[in-house]
């Protein structure tokens, strides 16, 4: 079984990044805009396709409404509609550089050159909230994962990494999560779900499935959190532990997880890692680590010579 490299990042939102680490696999989980302008999405684009991952699997988010058709037909006098034509150019772009860019639910198998094999369920789609793309109302939209080893949604599932703060509740802490995504993921137990669309819930959660299928809270802990790199929002100091993690990811420039090996190692079918990598914080700076994660994966009966294969 191969040792695979994935790097993981979301919500850039148009920025240009800081040098990310190399990987065998590059997954975007969405907002790859602030406007849904088109060079927002050409400089993002162009940042994704020059890294040296050989593949890259990119998803839009709710800021990214001028990829999403039903938003643009039901809002045709909308800024996304009007740039929709010059947008669907731009992906079309993305897709000749090479960017696997994925706009609807869906399952798919890869193979790579270093012969892993691996699927990786995706969806764009979060609860609605304000004027926005691939948005959908509450209970309204079925998550249809089959077991598969990465998950990657724009939005996170009920109760895991997805505290948002909402201006007009005085900024109280609020769950933002799907319930029907997180029974889906339940069911699926895939090794890895990563997603973005709530900022300030970045953070990793190591969840242990219980024999009742529900997440058992006991075995299941943090490995990673926003509020470790704000003194502010702490509620006590910083272990040694997490002191030692801080400063880590500061030097890697990534949240590296080794899931292969070490404390880390998951069990695939009891375990699953939960990874907020939203990179942009409140204040609209991309101040946030990627996260790098160390995999095991199924094995082709050999490598690929650098191609990647799809199903």
């Amino acid at each position: 079984m191969p040792r695979t490299k994935v790097l993981i990042i979301s919500d850039t939102h148009g920025f240009l990044l800081p040098p990310l680490p190399a990987a065998d696999i590059l997954l975007h989980a969405g907002d790859l805009t602030t406007n849904s302008w088109p060079s927002e999405y050409s400089k993002t684009f162009t940042y994704i396709a020059a890294h040296p991952a050989p593949l890259k699997i990119v998803i839009p988010g709710n800021h990214d409404r001028s990829l999403d058709a039903k938003f643009t037909a039901a809002n045709p006098y909308t800024s996304a509609a009007r740039r929709a034509d010059e947008v669907r150019a731009s992906a079309e772009q993305a897709r000749a550089l090479g960017i696997e860019l994925l706009l609807t639910d869906g399952l798919h198998n890869y193979t790579l050159p270093n012969g892993a094999t691996f699927s990786i369920f995706v969806s764009p789609y979060t609860p609605h909230f304000g004027d926005w793309g691939f948005q959908y109302y509450t209970g309204k939209h079925t998550f249809d994962i089959p077991a598969c080893d990465i998950v990657m949604t724009h939005g996170p599932p009920s109760g895991i990494l997805d505290e948002a703060r909402v201006a007009w509740h005085r900024f109280e802490v609020e769950h933002a999560g799907c319930e029907k995504l997180l029974e889906a993921i339940k069911r699926a137990k895939p090794q890895v779900h990563c997603f973005g669309h709530i900022h300030e819930a970045w953070g990793a959660y190591m969840a242990h499935w219980g024999t009742d299928g529900e997440v058992d809270d006991q075995q299941s802990r943090y490995l990673q959190r926003y509020a470790w790199l704000q003194p502010e929002k702490r509620k006590g100091p910083l272990t040694e532990e997490q002191k030692e993690k801080v400063d880590q990811f500061a030097k890697d420039k990534a949240c590296v997880v080794d899931l292969a090996d070490g404390d880390d190692k998951i069990v695939p079918g009891q375990q699953t890692l939960f990874v907020n990598a939203g990179m942009m914080d409140e204040l609209g700076h991309l101040s946030k680590a990627p996260y790098l994660l160390d995999l095991m994966l199924p094995s082709t009966a050999k490598a690929t010579d650098g191609q990647i294969s799809t199903s």
